[in-house]
């Protein structure tokens, strides 16, 4: 991987030179930085990525170094034959992604530094709509080019791909087709660009070597483009992913021992490369492994298997796929870890060194982290013997298979396979049996051990084990790690256990709390985990060795633990629930009998409160775990449980008092037949004895709760029950309607004192509600019949009632105040005249004085008296106008609506004329509804501004239409020669000049011309002002003139222009865009019309020191029959 480094640091270099920050696209290996590599060392380099092919997708015995060779790209400009010295080297991206405005930096490199471009061109498309653009170049250095090209119009956002580069060396044109060669460049404008991430390759010789930020885009030996988004973002990751990894399988190593399989690639069957010096791969895999494992075995804490014990096929028979297939259902039958399949690589003669292959991201992307943290772990042993650092890889599969999820699958098949059995696979290729130096090394017996006890090394460093030996002194057990250190203050997995050294160093025994988490150590020191029993007490600790308290579930079967540990027996109440435990900790679930009793519990363990069924008998189990006695209330119904917790039915004695309880157990309320006799059993379910009212009659009940029928004697009086036993007496319902028994058995009519109250029933005894009119006299009795007396508020109004019920009419004093009640009993309230004299019963129905004429308040409200009579209706006071309520008399306020229009009167009551701004809108009063009403009554709601934009349409072309429009409609007949004079030979030109003058000052075009159309009757004139004075808006028109006695203008356009600068004098402060053409614009007093409304000097409400008002126009609704005519126009 030197080659690559070499690029990036002459990458770099470029880049410095032109201050530009890079993302590079490299050409394919073959045909870069030839001034260091000749043809045939690219050859063979590009080689060093062939594999035997017993772990590929296929089953090709070997794939030879001319099948990868062929398939690297050749440039479009050269031969087979032809020198290398104008090749592309590099293409660098600056961004990305770039936003409008800014400037897209490419930096290209061609041959060697004996090269010089003369010129370069480079073309790109958008991705879009396929538009091509060419760049030329801004800057050449020696062989390297710089293009720089602004994108500042949004039509320009997109995605842009690099087509070809063309450049000129020594007179000669060549062009490199970049899709050809396998590049594809591109960046965003305004849009993100998404990068192709998997075939990444990880090479550990770039990682030290830069920091840029830059987009590298290589080939591999095969022709596959691969990518990372930056050659600092990888480096980041892959640390990042080691650190992960390791965290990882710190935590895995924490549970228990590790397993790791040993795959010794090929054997004598399926043999593998055929080397110098007579090597033979499946032999030196074989031995490399057997170190490996020799090595590992000094750990603790790991047990090695071994795919193959010897040269031959462990599986015969099988060919290679299923062979490698058989390895690693092996590794997974034995609960491997990690899955390590050794191997040694052939190529061309100049290639060398190791490389590791690892799982992909696609599917399992754990799997493939731990896999790459694996490699790396391994690889840096390797590298550390010497050997060159080729890298750790990814390989795809490249026939298009997929995992199961659909993402493309790892090329190797022992890789894809240990991926799906759940742990990761790797291919350690240590060296090249066909590179001199290599085989040399190779030839060693201590060399083949040194790579087994870097594997070794590595797997170790990847797991955290450790080696060393255990010691005893005076004061206990320590280990000692092979470079004399120990552990302290820590856990320690050694030997498949795990042991706790204190601060001294000695490993723990017995109970031991860190942090309050308890676990237990064995004699030995070796943590428990599972069921431990002290003390005829068990324990449970997990697989992390903690001490486990509360429910614990163990093979499928739930326990509960005291806060101390202690396994339960028996029963356990846990939150509101009641559970049992046998003796052997288990809790129940189903049924289960315990000291005899039947007992339910669910699938949780709870008890289930329910009905139990045992040798004939019903009980009830509580949720407690108990059995009911005494009475029980389940569901709707109440049971008893005797002293045996049996539930009892039939008549029972409980406390000296009898109750019935039916077949089903529930307790009988109400009326029972039983026998021949009835009997009724109150509401708590005991039996009735003696009297009892039952709905409107009376019952009788003996000694023995038998209910009396027929005449019978009680307390000496003789009674008749007759055949139901009930003598309807009190309060009845018949029909809906009450009736009243007395107690001698009569029926109640007319007036009668029950309870406390006074009812009143007719002649048929019905009680009655509501209004009652009784010897002239009315009285009221409420829904429950009770007669009113006081204060009774009906509606709106009270009523007073004498303490015998009669409705007060007249004068009545109540508690000092006096009130006066109309003939229908109704409170008066207000001013009212009484005999003649006007009186103030305010709201609340007190009489207060006497009223006098002119103004009466009341709190807030207001009332005219005139002549000794309240004003009700329209009232003038001076030049003032109010109305008084017609029924109250009270004044009004605010808006008010008289018959068909509404008035608005302000808080003293005056009503207001003109335009009034209210609440923020704009209203004009001066309306008469009638020969008796005043002018005030509201006219117009709202004004129009002048200044601004049209109203009827956002452009011109839309705006003159509607006026011309408008103009047809009227039938006018255009002035064509007198105004083509002016310049306006029709009705279009007219208005197109009015609307850009209009325009110019900020004026609404629509107004501006209805003003035009009013003043000049459609153009007709006829009047003081004449057609040839161009004179639209009646300017210096004042009446008495002659005709001809107003301004005059030179055409149409200045006509207009004098016009539009007088509505905006009237209009606004502002000053005019145009020179002033409008002789009268200095007579105007500024922004005193505002509204089109207003340009009416009878309806502006701004008025001069005389008291004059302003406006354009004396006539009435000037500005009204201006806006008129605009709300025709849409």
């Amino acid at each position: 991987m030197k080659k690559r480094s070499r690029i990036i640091s002459l990458l770099l270099a470029t880049v410095m030179v032109f201050s530009v920050p890079a993302q590079a696209i490299y050409a394919a290996e073959s045909t870069t930085m030839q001034e260091t590599v000749n043809a045939e060392e690219s050859e063979n380099e590009a080689s060093e990525v062939v594999q035997n092919s017993e772990n590929a997708e296929n089953t090709e015995e070997v794939q030879s170094t001319e099948d990868v060779q062929g398939t690297q790209p050749v440039m479009e400009s050269e031969s087979a034959g032809e020198e290398t010295q104008n090749l592309l080297n590099y293409l660098v991206v600056d961004k990305p992604y770039i936003e409008q405005g800014d400037i897209q930096s490419i930096v290209a490199s061609v041959g060697d530094e004996n090269t010089v471009v003369e010129s370069a061109t480079l073309a790109y498309h958008r991705e879009s709509d396929g538009k091509k653009y060419q760049a030329d170049v801004s800057e050449y250095k020696d062989h390297a080019m710089l293009f720089k090209i602004s994108f500042e119009e949004s039509a320009e956002t997109g995605v842009y791909i690099l087509d070809s580069l063309t450049y000129t060396v020594d007179g000669e044109v060549h062009t490199v087709e970049l899709a050809k060669i396998g590049i594809e460049a591109k960046y965003g404008v305004n849009t993100e660009v998404e990068s192709t991430a998997d075939a990444e390759v990880v090479d550990s010789e770039t990682e030290d070597s830069t920091t840029a930020d830059i987009d590298v885009v290589t080939f591999d030996a095969e022709g596959n483009q691969t990518s990372a988004n930056s050659i600092e973002e990888a480096i980041t990751e892959q640390k990042e992913e080691l650190n992960s990894g390791k965290a990882r399988i710190s935590t895995r190593s924490r549970a228990g021992n590790v397993v790791v399989v040993l795959d010794p690639g090929h054997d004598s069957t399926h043999a593998g490369a055929q080397g110098l010096n007579g090597l033979h791969e499946e032999t030196l895999n074989f031995k490399i492994a057997q170190y490996c494992k020799e090595e590992l075995q000094q750990y603790s804490g790991v047990t090695v298997y071994m795919t193959r014990n010897s040269v031959a096929c462990p599986y015969p028979g099988t060919s290679s796929g299923e062979d490698n297939a058989k390895r690693v259902a092996y590794a997974q039958s034995v609960g491997a870890n990690v899955y390590v399949s050794i191997h040694l690589n052939s190529a061309g003669a100049s290639a060398n060194g190791a490389m590791v292959f690892y799982p992909n991201q696609s599917y399992r992307s754990d799997i493939g982290s731990q896999g790459q943290n694996l490699a790396s772990q391994v690889l840096t042993q390797l590298k550390a013997l010497g050997l060159k650092d080729n890298g750790v890889k990814i390989r795809d599969s490249e026939s298009g298979d997929t995992y199961s999820d659909g993402s493309l699958a790892d090329y190797y098949g022992v890789i894809r396979g240990s991926k799906k059995a759940g742990f990761p696979g790797i291919i350690i290729e240590h060296a090249f049996v066909t590179n001199a130096s290599d085989a040399a090394f190779l030839s060693s017996e201590a060399n083949l051990k040194k790579l087994g006890q870097a594997d070794a090394a590595g797997i170790a460093n990847y797991f955290g084990l450790v080696k060393g030996e255990w010691v005893q002194d005076k004061n206990g057990w320590w280990f000692r790690y092979s470079n004399g250190t120990w552990p302290a203050n820590e856990w320690v997995f050694i030997g498949g256990y795990w042991y706790y050294f204190n601060n001294n160093g000695y490993r723990e025994t017995g109970w031991l709390n860190l942090n309050g988490v308890k676990y237990y150590l064995n004699e030995n020191g070796q943590m428990i985990t599972g069921w431990k029993q002290f003390d005829n007490t068990w324990y449970y600790f997990d697989q992390s060795g903690v001490m486990q308290t509360g429910w614990v579930t163990v093979g499928g079967t739930w326990y509960y633990l005291e806060p101390d540990g202690k396994m339960v027996t028996g029963w356990k109440t846990v939150g509101n629930a009641s559970y049992y435990f046998n003796s052997s900790g288990a809790m129940c679930t189903g049924n289960a009998t315990i000291d005899g009793k039947l007992y339910r519990f669910s699938a949780s363990g709870a008890v289930i409160e329910g009905w139990i069924y045992q040798n004939n008998i019903w009980y009830w189990l509580n949720v407690d775990g108990t059995y009911a006695t005494g009475f029980k209330t389940i569901g709707n119904a109440v049971y008893y449980f005797n002293e045996k917790e049996q539930m009892v039915t039939g008549w029972q004695n409980i406390s000296n008092t009898w109750y019935w309880f039916d077949e089903s157990g529930a307790m009988r309320t109400g009326w029972l037949l039983s026998g021949n006799a009835w009997y009724y059993l109150d509401s708590d379910g005991k039996m009735v004895i003696g009297w009892k009212k039952i709905g409107t009659y009376s019952y009788y009940f003996d000694p023995s709760g038998k209910m009396y029928t027929g005449k019978k004697v009680v307390d000496g009086k003789t009674y008749d029950f007759g055949t139901s036993g009930g003598i309807l007496s009190g309060w009845y319902l018949k029909d809906n309607t009450w009736y009243y028994t007395k107690e001698d058995l009569a029926q109640a009519t007319g007036f009668n004192q029950i309870n406390g109250q006074t009812y009143y029933f007719d002649g048929t005894g019905r009680m009655q509600t509501g209004w009652k009119y009784v010897d002239n006299t009315w009285y009221w009795f409420n829904n429950s019949g009770f007669m009113r007396t006081g204060w009774l508020l009906l509606g709106n109004t009270w009523y007073y009632f004498e303490s015998d019920g009669k409705m007060v009419t007249g004068w009545k004093t109540v508690n000092g105040s006096r009130y006066y009640f109309e003939v229908s009993g109704a409170m008066v309230t207000g001013y009212h005249v009484i005999d003649g004299k006007s009186y103030d019963f305010g709201t609340d129905g007190r009489c207060q004085t006497v009223l006098q004429d002119g103004w009466n308040s009341e709190g807030d409200t207001w009332y005219y008296v005139s002549g000794g009579q309240l004003v009700k209706g329209w009232k003038q006071i001076g030049s003032t106008w109010y109305y008084m309520d017609k029924d109250t008399g009270k004044m009004q306020t605010d808006w008010v609506k008289v018959g068909n229009y509404w008035y608005w009167f302000n808080g003293s009551g005056a009503m207001l004329t003109g335009y009034q701004q209210l609440n923020g809108t704009w209203y004009y009063m001066n309306k008469k509804e009638n020969d008796k009403g005043p002018e005030g009554a509201l006219t117009y709601t709202g004004v129009t501004s002048i200044m601004g934009t049209s109203m009827i349409g956002t452009d011109k072309a839309t705006v003159v239409q509607k006026m011309v429009n408008q103009y047809v409609k009227s039938n006018a007949i255009y002035p064509s020669e007198a105004l083509a004079v002016g310049g306006a030979p029709d009705i279009v030109t007219f208005c197109g000049i009015l609307y850009d003058e209009a325009v110019a000052e900020n004026i609404k075009p629509e107004i501006m011309y209805a003003q035009a159309m009013l003043e000049t009757g459609y153009l007709k004139y006829g009047g003081i002002v004449q057609v040839w004075q161009f004179n639209f808006g009646g300017l210096g028109a004042v009446d008495g003139n002659a005709s001809g006695g107003c301004a005059t203008f030179p055409d149409v356009r200045t006509g207009l222009r004098a016009q539009v600068q007088h509505l905006k004098a009237y209009a606004s402060k502002e000053t005019l865009n145009n020179n002033c053409v409008d002789p009268r614009f200095n007579m105007v007093t500024r922004g005193t019309a505002p509204y089109v409304e207003w340009l009416g000097q009878k309806e502006n409400p701004n008025v001069n020191s005389k008291g004059d008002s302003y406006g354009w126009a004396s006539g009435e609704s000037y500005g009204f029959n201006i806006m008129s005519m605009i709300n025709r126009m849409n």
